[in-house]
């Protein structure tokens, strides 16, 4: 890949990745509302206890609501905060299954206790582990005036 003179820096990430963190909690606590009230319909159990089922349907929510912004325009709502996007490297916007390797190679950089993101510290292009795996990455937007 050439280099990618208008990549957002670590900061710019960190700070996006802030904004949806909070806007994902709300996707959250709607999701497991609205699980709980359907589990209290089929079984009239009132308790959301088995910790595999709620961890499988946070992560899915959780792909559903970045896999959602990334197909659609490129943007989650903290990237369009701080002008930017996801695109392929043909500059395309990505599809599902793009979205689901960049989410899912994510994961791997966050495992690495973070380091996948750091990355973008050292890289030229400004690159994140997950970027180069998935074969996408951010791009800023200029600022309409």
């Amino acid at each position: 890949m050439t280099n990618i003179p208008s990549a957002p820096s670590f900061l710019r990430r960190l700070a996006a990745m802030l904004y949806d963190g909070f806007l994902l909690l709300a996707v959250w606590f709607i999701a497991i509302s609205l699980g709980m009230v359907v589990i209290w319909l089929v079984t009239g159990d009132t308790e959301f206890t088995n910790n595999s089922l709620s961890f499988i349907f946070l992560e899915l929510t959780t792909f559903f609501f970045y896999g959602w912004f990334w197909t659609h325009g490129g943007q989650t709502l903290g990237m369009r905060a701080w002008r930017m996007k996801v695109i392929k490297e043909n500059g395309e916007i990505p599809g599902w299954s793009q979205a689901l390797v960049r989410y899912l190679y994510a994961h791997l950089s966050w495992m690495l206790l973070g380091v996948g993101f750091l990355m973008v510290l050292f890289n030229k292009n400004r690159m994140a582990l997950h970027d180069n795996l998935s074969h996408t990455y951010l791009q800023m937007i200029e600022k309409k005036t």
